[in-house]
């Protein structure tokens, strides 16, 4: 199903006739299917993200898209089994990330619509579906003529498991993944209620995104995250020590999955996210 909406969005594209071939400098004007995404409104002329969907298909523009910078940015999961509310508080692209469209970094917030009944013995079934999510999103970026160093994932808790859980298969095909909190099968908490998801399911998710040969990504990590504290994630520099980059620290006893959106080391964080898509050349 999500292949043949990626199908559809570049036959629509087509029909506009306004199609850029890879490393063209030509604009890209596209029509998007999945009216609950779209670029993030800090530029003139792209689609805004909202919460429900549009009485009409609205168009979207990329200007140039050999020189563009893209972040596609996934938000995390409140309940596998329930369409996500893309507007609350917690799904807000960080302040850290969203300060990238200063230096002209375009932002696609990707709003899912996965939802499904996930058997306890088959939770890792959702983040598969959103991985054709992304997917989908960056074949189109791609086909619409962005480099594919300068196209990046992003993505907090479920959002940022799926964003790292891509590298195996499209790390040579994009310039770097930004995971923040991610998370994968539940809370330490929940694993009493429900050890097959911590015990069984997430350890077979770990093995198949350390299939991937490299990995460049910049992880945030929060010492006193309820689902993954640093320690829980140490695999990723473990495995890849030359490509993963993990910033921890901690903002809040309580809340501190969320300090992507309360960050209480917000310049920190925002300079590491700029070196990292922009590096120390400015490839704008």
């Amino acid at each position: 199903m999500m292949r043949a909406v990626a199908s559809l969005l570049l036959a629509l594209a087509l029909a506009h006739g306004a199609w850029a071939e890879t490393g063209s400098n030509m604009p890209f004007q596209g029509r998007i299917k999945a009216t609950l995404s779209g670029f993030t409104d800090d530029h003139p002329g792209s689609l805004p993200k909202r919460n429900k969907p549009y009485e009409t298909i609205p168009d979207f523009a990329l200007p140039d898209p050999a020189r563009a910078t893209v972040v596609i940015y996934s938000h995390g999961t409140s309940n596998s089994q329930e369409e996500e509310n893309c507007s609350a508080p917690g799904n807000d692209v960080p302040p850290s990330l969203r300060a990238l469209t200063r230096d002209g970094v375009y932002i696609w917030y990707l709003c899912s619509r996965v939802a499904l009944r996930t058997p306890p013995q088959q939770p890792e079934r959702y983040v598969l579906w959103r991985m054709e999510e992304v997917a989908d999103a960056i074949e189109m970026f791609l086909a619409a003529g962005v480099r594919p160093e300068r196209l990046f994932l992003a993505g907090h808790s479920a959002g940022g498991w799926t964003s790292l859980m891509m590298a195996r298969d499209w790390m040579g095909r994009l310039g770097g993944i930004i995971a923040y909190a991610p998370a994968f099968a539940g809370t330490r908490a929940d694993a009493r209620e429900r050890p097959e998801w911590r015990g069984e399911a997430r350890p077979r998710m770990v093995r198949r995104m350390l299939e991937a040969r490299r990995m460049r990504a910049l992880v945030f990590a929060y010492e006193a995250d309820e689902f993954n504290r640093p320690q829980e994630l140490r695999f990723l520099t473990d495995a890849y020590p030359d490509g993963v980059r993990m910033i921890r620290y901690h903002c809040d006893d309580e809340h501190d999955h969320a300090s992507h959106v309360w960050d209480c080391r917000l310049d920190l964080s925002t300079e590491e996210v700029r070196r990292f898509v922009l590096g120390d050349s400015q490839r704008l």
